[in-house]
């Protein structure tokens, strides 16, 4: 007796009892089909009703979890300088300069404007910067440009000329081109009002764009910045929800009709599906699981779930009543057709809900919560569809009235007709998708981690327009910040300390991508060449520690309200802030930067590397993508072997379980190396794919098998056995599958990109899973007919 016969035997008498009280469970299900349709209906609004409970987060750092090592080393950083809540308006001129008596005004205008806003805590902007002029034995700290200043062309050429000289303000706020000017509006954003804040203050600083762009035609004008970001990922989860959501419905319900020629299971479904999602948000709200730019999916992966329960069911009654007896009528030949269809596939539509929940429940592994949101509501909802569709479905099919197409007789002959091709030519059929299948999938390693934040967002979005324009024009939405802490014995004015700053920044700055590095050894040299009289060979450090806390006393002092040192240097002078600003880099270039500075600080200041650590949102999310890789591979396989257990249970093989999980992690691989080799970029939602897909791509997989073991208790020819179990669950995999490619593609239309990207992927794996399933299985399973 084989290993898989033995095991198999062991397992037959539990797997009976089960079997049992499923049957059990039908048979009451059967004699009151309006209680259960009631009691169905009753569970959904009780559910449903913790809807109420439902919160929404749209800011970007709902993406980290509260135990993040680099989410809580920026709140410390955020603690020492404040937090960057900002919109910045991004200013451009096509023709000329800004210096001009039009544009400079209209700067001025725009600055002293939004400094009225509500929550504003300091606004940066060319023509508000704190400039160190030398006029005699004085240093005068003040504006670029004051409304009432001159503007002849000798005095504009002259502040155009200390703006050139002053890198703190070029390619910082001001292009080097001196065409592109930004506004930096920073926001104190009380703790209670952080989730409702940026959408509102995005909306109002819109509204001034609008405005400005009337009253400026000259000027391009457009908005960015952090809680334009965050006002983003709000509307693109409303965008998916409003938008999305009908269509699916619609086209879902609309082709389930087309294909099952009736009402009555589309009816059922809209139930089905509406129960699922309401008594899953419910359950969302009860535990406290806020919805996101991302979880906001689930009801799709509902739907689309729900559908595929109810067509299994209804193609299986629909094929019962084809060959049923004519003189079966009306409501008996509808509860016959019913009771054979919940007999025949009530154990495969329960172990694929199983083990589809389980595929989603291992998103819970995921460094990023809103994806663990999304994993715990889908695998839930999956679970709910199926209960639903046992409650609802059968009750449906047996009040109202309907007839099984004839076509479902014809569809069952085409996938007999590809058994019987497939087992013909069945070594052959093996090698060639083994071939194919890992020629593909070698393609994977093409594939680059990368999580620009601002691509998640496509060109429909202001924000995407905006920041692109920013990136392109002068760079710098992308930031890394350093908090570089004195040695002991030296502050942060001390002349040892700026000098290795200086170098740091010099070296950070001959880096790739990198556009600005903002340092306060830089104020001190501005102040310092003031100081010697505008001396261009006097832009340095002096050496001496009084004269550079003398210097830094001198332009401090001279600052007004709101553009004060405190988010630059901390008060005790015990350390300083290098911030450092990015065109558009990918997440490898960015952590390349991140780990050279780091190098280059331990070799050549030691006394500042221990501090040189970056942190930053841009800092974030380049190091979450390889560490979500890292937990979903555990993920993965907690699925896999989940998976693989149930299926043990059924099969009682080793080796079929072991073909069978082999056909559906490939389907996976294929998809990544395709993607490696079309596209070549990955992202969290990427990342996600294998565990995501795993449950759904065993479906198929788990109605053949369930179909074979079947017909092979009547049946001696395995060739026939094979043909005749792809006609029986062939066409419910070929519809499932067609819906499920339909739904998930609409998905990937949404133009935020972790969804689009997640919806596409899956429908990809959904056809070369069905593939599988339809060649590599059945041929497999046909040469291995004396195992099974």
């Amino acid at each position: 007796m084989t290993l898989e016969r033995r095991l198999g035997n062991r397992k037959e008498a539990s797997l009976g009892r089960f079997a049992n009280i499923m049957q059990n469970l039908l048979s009451i299900l059967m004699k009151r089909p309006m209680a259960a349709l009631l009691f169905g209906i009753m569970i959904a609004a009780v559910l449903s009703a913790g809807t109420a409970n439902l919160g929404f987060r749209s800011d970007e750092r709902v993406f980290f979890s509260e135990s993040n090592e680099h989410l809580q080393r920026l709140r410390d950083f955020e603690a020492r300088y404040g937090k960057d809540d900002t919109g910045v308006l991004v200013v451009h001129t096509p023709e000329g300069t800004l210096f001009t008596p039009e544009h400079l005004a209209a700067l001025r205008k725009m600055t002293d404007d939004v400094w009225a806003l509500d929550m504003v805590r300091r606004v940066d902007s060319p023509v508000a910067f704190q400039i160190a002029i030398g006029e005699g034995d004085e240093v005068i700290i003040d504006q670029l440009w004051r409304e009432g200043d001159p503007t002849d062309s000798a005095y504009l050429k002259r502040i155009e000329g200390w703006a050139a000289q002053t890198p703190l303000l070029i390619n910082r706020i001001l292009s080097e081109d001196l065409a592109t000017a930004l506004i930096s509006v920073t926001f104190e954003i009380p703790e209670e009002q952080s989730e409702d804040a940026p959408t509102v203050l995005t909306s109002v600083m819109r509204e001034r764009v609008k405005q400005f762009q009337e009253d400026y035609p000259d000027l391009e004008i457009s908005l960015s910045g952090s809680v334009a970001l965050d006002s983003a990922f709000g509307e693109a989860a409303v965008s998916d929800s409003a938008l999305l959501v009908p269509i699916m419905y619609t086209l879902l319900l609309g082709l389930m009709w087309l294909i099952l020629g009736s009402w009555v299971p589309v009816f059922a479904a809209f139930l089905v599906i509406s129960g699922a999602i309401g008594a899953t948000l419910g359950i969302g709200g009860f535990i406290g699981i806020p919805l996101t730019s991302v979880s906001v999916i689930s009801p799709f992966m509902i739907t689309i779930i729900a559908v595929a329960d109810v067509v299994h069911m209804s193609t299986a009654a629909f094929q019962k009543d084809a060959t049923a007896q004519q003189s079966e009528l009306g409501r008996e030949r509808r509860h016959r057709a019913v009771e054979a269809a919940l007999r025949k596939v009530s154990w495969p539509v329960l172990l694929t809900s199983l083990t589809t929940a389980v595929g989603f429940f291992s998103l819970i592994f995921s460094e990023s919560p809103p994806f663990q949101h999304l994993g715990i509501l889908a695998g839930i909802g999956t679970l709910l569809a199926m209960v639903f569709t046992f409650l609802i479905l059968p009750t449906c099919l047996i009040v109202f009235p309907w007839r099984g197409r004839k076509r479902a007789a014809s569809m069952q002959n085409v996938f007999k007709r590809i058994g019987y091709f497939v087992t013909a030519r069945a070594k052959s059929s093996v090698i060639s998708v083994l071939l194919i299948a890992v020629g593909i999938a070698s393609f994977i390693f093409m594939n680059n981690l990368d999580d620009r934040y601002t691509r998640y967002f496509d060109n429909r979005f202001e924000f995407r327009q905006a920041t692109d324009r920013m990136n392109s024009l002068i760079g710098g939405f992308y930031v890394v910040e350093y908090d570089l802490l004195a040695p002991e014995g030296t502050n942060a004015v001390s002349p040892a300390y700026l000098e290795d700053v200086d170098a740091l920044a010099e070296f950070i700055r001959q880096q790739p991508g990198v556009t600005h590095v903002a340092n306060h050894a830089d104020r001190i040299k501005m102040v310092n060449r003031a100081f010697s009289g505008g001396q261009q060979d006097k832009y340095l450090i002096p050496s001496s520690q009084s004269q550079t806390a003398q210097l830094h006393e001198m332009y401090a002092m001279q600052l007004p309200y709101g553009l004060d040192l405190r988010e630059q240097v901390l008060v005790d002078r015990s350390a300083s802030r290098m911030t450092v600003s990015l065109d558009d880099r990918s997440t490898g270039e960015v952590l390349s930067l991140i780990d050279n500075a780091h190098v280059w600080a331990v070799e050549n200041t030691p006394q500042l590397a221990s501090s040189v650590v970056a942190t930053g949102t841009t800092v974030m999310f380049s190091y979450i993508g390889m560490k979500n890789i890292e937990n979903m591979i555990l993920g993965t396989i907690v699925a896999f072997g989940a998976i693989a257990v149930f299926l043990l249970l059924v099969q009682r093989s080793l080796l079929i379980v072991s073909i069978a999980m082999l056909a559906n992690v490939m389907p996976s691989l294929v998809a990544l190396g395709a993607w490696g080799l079309l596209v070549g970029e990955l992202g969290m939602a990427v990342s996600t794919i294998v565990a995501t897909t795993l449950g759904i791509a065993v479906d198929d997989t788990i109605h053949l098998l369930t179909a074979l073991r079947n017909r092979l208790k009547t049946m001696s020819d395995p060739r026939e056995a094979v043909a005749e179990a792809l006609g029986d669950a062939g066409p419910g995999m070929a519809i499932t599958t067609f819906l499920l490619v339909v739904g998930f593609g609409i998905l990937a239309i949404s133009g935020f990109q972790i969804n689009a990207w997640l919806g596409l992927m899956t429908a990809i794996v959904a056809i070369i899973a069905l593939l599988f399933d339809l060649i590599f299985l059945p041929a497999v399973l046909f040469l291995l007919k004396t195992k099974y």
